[in-house]
């Protein structure tokens, strides 16, 4: 699996008390990330992109969105209500996924080694292909 985020880039992301506060819900004099909970959110949310990428390059944007993911992470086992007052966190979240879904939709996967691609595609994108000497 590929962390495609780190400690440093959610602390320049958001702000440290708030990642502090995230990280420490048992606490509230806490004064310093617990990183073991920072780093679950973080792998999680790099676990879930590769769901999403089966093995597909991953776009520019990748970072941002994985930071996006674990935020929504560190807020979501607290969370309350129903959701007709969604936080900008929830929000982010639901944009980073969407973003993903539709950038790995848009990068054939790798081929394993099989001569025939193992998804249908569209007539452009096999014309491309096909002219570019691929198959």
């Amino acid at each position: 699996m590929t962390l495609y985020a780190s400690i440093a880039d959610m602390t320049d992301r958001y702000r440290f008390e708030e990642m502090v506060e995230r990280t420490n819900l048992d606490s509230s004099s806490a004064t310093a990330i617990d990183s073991s909970v920072l780093n679950i959110a973080i792998t999680d949310a790099s676990s879930e992109m590769d769901t999403i990428l089966q093995g597909r390059t991953p776009p520019t944007s990748a970072v941002s969105m994985c930071c996006s993911i674990a935020r929504y992470r560190l807020y979501y086992d607290s969370s309350k209500g129903d959701g007709s007052d969604r936080p900008r966190w929830a929000i982010d979240y639901d944009n980073a996924i969407s973003s993903l879904k539709i950038y790995a939709e848009s990068v054939p996967k790798p081929q394993s080694g099989s001569l025939l691609p193992d998804r249908v595609f569209a007539v452009r994108t096999a014309t491309r292909e096909i002219d570019a000497g691929l198959y």
